[in-house]
């Protein structure tokens, strides 16, 4: 219900509707309480409504939940980990021989065969 709030939804949320468990965004709306004259059974077109509007705004499942929570974490780990480049040990074998040739990774280390950057 907070989110409707903050989100300024129009129309009417039916219990139904707001015990759902499904992403508020911007834009979500509920039922228009208007009716047009033509209408002969005001009940059964409010139903066919909430009806239509419950399968537009599907359940998050477990599952989906789940694989949210994961994405969501896996993308706050990315930011909270600093960018290592690896040092000339690592791109140089013991006889000195190198065994990786990473242009951008000699660049920041500072082994640029006497180019500049």
């Amino acid at each position: 219900m907070k989110k409707l709030k903050r989100k300024a939804a129009q129309g009417y949320f039916t219990l139904e509707m707001l015990n759902r468990d499904f992403i508020v965004r911007n834009g979500t709306e509920g039922i228009d309480p208007d009716l047009p004259d033509s209408v002969r059974d005001p009940w059964k077109e409010y139903q066919r409504r909430e009806k239509t509007w419950l399968r537009k705004h599907l359940e998050i499942t477990k599952e989906r939940r789940e694989a949210m929570r994961a994405l969501g974490l896996k993308s706050i780990q990315s930011i909270q980990k600093p960018l290592s480049h690896p040092s000339i040990s690592e791109l140089v074998d013991s006889k000195g021989v190198i065994t990786r040739l990473d242009s951008s990774s000699l660049l920041e280390s500072g082994q640029n065969g006497g180019f500049e950057k």
